[in-house]
């Protein structure tokens, strides 16, 4: 994968489903952030850092990886309300 925002969302949903580990995610996450931060849109740049913060909740131990889960379900379904809402506006 190339790093963009789909492949963000797609990651992210495979580590949802449980098709990924976490270490994997991390570890593909770190090989694509730069390039997420680069071409994506705000909206995409902003999910990324919604991860990324929620990934440094759980790594310090303030959230547990079942929190993790939750908070990543939930900011996903905030960027796709965000996602659609931005396409209607563009319409």
């Amino acid at each position: 994968m190339d790093g963009s925002e789909t492949d963000l969302r797609l990651q992210v949903a495979a580590l949802l489903d449980g098709k990924i580990g976490l270490v994997p995610f991390q570890e593909w996450l770190a090989r694509a952030e730069s390039d997420i931060e680069l071409r994506g849109s705000d909206a995409e740049v902003d999910l990324l850092d919604r991860v990324v913060n929620r990934l440094a909740e759980s790594t310090g131990g303030h959230i547990t990886t079942d929190e993790l889960f939750q908070v990543l379900r939930s900011d996903s379904l905030a960027y796709c309300e965000e996602l659609a809402l931005s396409l209607r506006r563009s319409a």
